[in-house]
């Protein structure tokens, strides 16, 4: 519970954070034994802390919110909450993990860059392939693929330019996009 506190004190120094919730809101004061805490949580009632600490005791929340930010101040947030959080000196055993959908979109872009320029290459590579047999021609067959080229080319170039990540969301619709366009 102490180091919670110190988790949930850091976040709350952080600019644009409006609300941090944690376990340690339960308590006025955090009991010095874990027996004091156990007679605590049963006084107040499984319903009023399940929310934020397991019922086996080995897990808890810690609910940060930020309010008037960008998608890319958000995720500048979380980084500097994750460097601030991890610094801090914890007890031996005791794990952290961050999840929300700032530290989803990191994982899928950190995944998706790895994969998606080989994916790309490939896919494109097939797509000229069947293009090209259907057309009984390289010359038609390539022609027909340079509105793809173009427009696929135009379109993620003016989604960096707006400065918009790669997203689960955004990259279905660019998969989308390719198959209709190829149809």
């Amino acid at each position: 519970l102490r180091y919670i506190q110190m988790v949930s004190e850091e976040a709350e120094n952080f600019d644009k954070v409006t609300n941090v919730e944690s376990p340690t809101d339960l308590f006025r004061e955090i009991p010095p034994t874990q027996r004091k805490v156990q007679q605590n949580l049963d006084r107040l009632g499984q319903q009023r802390w399940e929310q934020t600490i397991s019922g086996e005791y080995n897990a808890a929340r810690i609910t940060i919110e930020a309010a008037g930010i960008s998608q890319s101040e958000g995720v500048e947030l979380a980084e500097n909450l994750q460097y601030h959080i991890d610094s801090l000196t914890k007890q031996p055993g005791l794990e952290l993990t961050y999840t929300g959908s700032i530290f989803i979109d990191q994982a899928f872009q950190e995944q998706s860059n790895n994969t998606s320029q080989t994916t790309s290459l490939v896919a494109f590579s097939m797509v000229m392939v069947v293009v090209i047999l259907l057309f009984r021609s390289i010359f038609y067959g390539l022609a027909s693929l340079q509105t793809l080229l173009f427009g696929v080319a135009a379109g993620v170039g003016l989604f960096g330019w707006l400065g918009l990540n790669l997203s689960p969301s955004t990259s279905g619709a660019i998969s989308v996009g390719i198959g209709i366009a190829v149809d």
